[in-house]
């Protein structure tokens, strides 16, 4: 993975983090924990994807993409989860 890719899906998951973090009844965690697990998603995602054929080279598109919807997932997850218990 490139330092460009790294520092895009950092910026993405934490951007998407954020945002989530206003969009889904999550206040147990916080904003900073939402964002923290968007930075983990999107870094997983980013690391899983290319090897599948997701966003080959420097897509910035698919970049974009892929860390949010890696971001966003996860953030919604813990928040439905925790809605329950």
């Amino acid at each position: 993975m490139y330092i460009e890719t790294f520092l895009t899906l950092l910026l993405i998951g934490a951007i998407v983090g954020y945002l989530a973090s206003n969009t889904v009844e999550n206040d147990r965690v916080g904003i900073l924990g939402n964002m923290f697990v968007g930075i983990v998603g999107a870094l997983i995602v980013g690391a899983i994807a290319p090897p599948f054929g997701r966003f080959p080279g420097a897509d910035t598109l698919g970049q974009v993409i892929s860390a949010t919807i890696g971001a966003y997932a996860p953030v919604a997850v813990i928040g439905i989860v925790r809605r329950r218990a």
